[in-house]
């Protein structure tokens, strides 16, 4: 007996529909749970605490408070793309590799912000933020109107800060500026993560889709008819594992910045009861939003 294609129709928009509220479920609530700067108790016992008493001592204090800005900032570049990823999945003509593109992108800014809130002595941890901070400025170096203080709107020179990061490493007697990998990084993420199939294979596979390689191009490639072009089409399954990743990194990122802002107690009852739904939510996921049956445990976007 032939199968109504119908049947299949209706379940694939079940289950975009699942993946997309979770998406953005998980990114808002992570968003939402992200403590301010002036939320922060110096009394309290944390790693970004102990690290600016440490750094304090040597003059160096806001170079930890610039690398929980950046932190901060990437996680929420990471949910921005998330919440992106999750409404066009429910577009009426759902983009393809535009869709991995994003995925990408907020896997690399989620990278970011766990590799920035790593719990590290000061030494390493100044080493760290100044590197990054004198690396991402090189774009910036000639374009006199590039960059503006966010606390003054002034301009600033590029150049002449990029130079201010070198001679404080020199000052706080720290090897030289040592540019950080974004691969290196996202491995790192995704190390931490606990899925049943092969993450450091999926962002490799993104980046060739970002890139426009070939070999990741055809994997979305649906041949046209006759004469026609051919047509690219984001299958359903690689959907559901590029959203099972971001909602795995985005929860894996907020909750180490969140312990390492305000220690392993901290508070974060939005993001933990957006878990939950996720998790429920999430079991009811068809059989064909999965390239085969999954193990039993692996239909979930986020672990509690």
């Amino acid at each position: 007996m032939l199968r109504d294609s119908r049947l299949d129709a209706n379940a694939e928009l079940r289950a975009v529909k699942i993946l997309s509220s979770s998406l953005i479920d998980v990114s808002n609530a992570a968003a939402a749970s992200l403590p301010g700067e002036k939320t922060l108790d110096s009394s309290k016992r944390s790693a970004v605490t102990r690290l600016y008493l440490a750094a304090d001592q040597r003059d160096g204090g806001e170079h930890v408070f610039e690398a929980a800005r950046l932190a901060e900032r990437s996680l929420l570049s990471a949910c921005d793309h998330a919440r992106a990823f999750g409404q066009l999945i429910r577009t009426e003509k759902r983009p393809a590799t535009a869709l991995i593109t994003l995925a990408r992108g907020g896997l690399e800014a989620a990278g970011r912000s766990l590799w920035l809130s790593d719990d590290l002595d000061v030494e390493a941890h100044l080493h760290r933020i100044i590197s990054m901070l004198y690396a991402d400025l090189r774009h910036d170096v000639g374009v006199d109107d590039a960059l503006e203080s966010s606390t003054t709107g002034e301009l600033v020179d590029a150049a002449e800060r990029r130079e201010f990061y070198l001679s404080e490493l020199t000052r706080l007697g720290l090897p030289p500026a040592k540019k950080p990998e974004l691969t290196a990084m996202v491995q790192n993420l995704v190390a931490k993560m606990s899925l049943p199939f092969d993450k450091e294979r999926l962002y490799s596979v993104y980046s060739g889709i970002a890139h426009g390689q070939l070999g990741g191009l055809n994997a979305f490639l649906v041949p046209g008819e006759g004469l026609s072009a051919p047509r690219l089409r984001a299958p359903l399954p690689v959907i559901t594992a590029a959203s099972v990743l971001l909602m795995t990194a985005i929860q894996l990122t907020a909750d180490q910045y969140i312990t390492w802002l305000g220690g392993a107690g901290a508070a974060r009852p939005r993001l933990l009861e957006a878990v939950n739904r996720v998790a429920e939510k999430t079991l009811g996921l068809p059989a064909v939003a999965f390239a085969s049956d999954p193990p039993a445990n692996s239909r979930s976007g986020a672990s509690t």
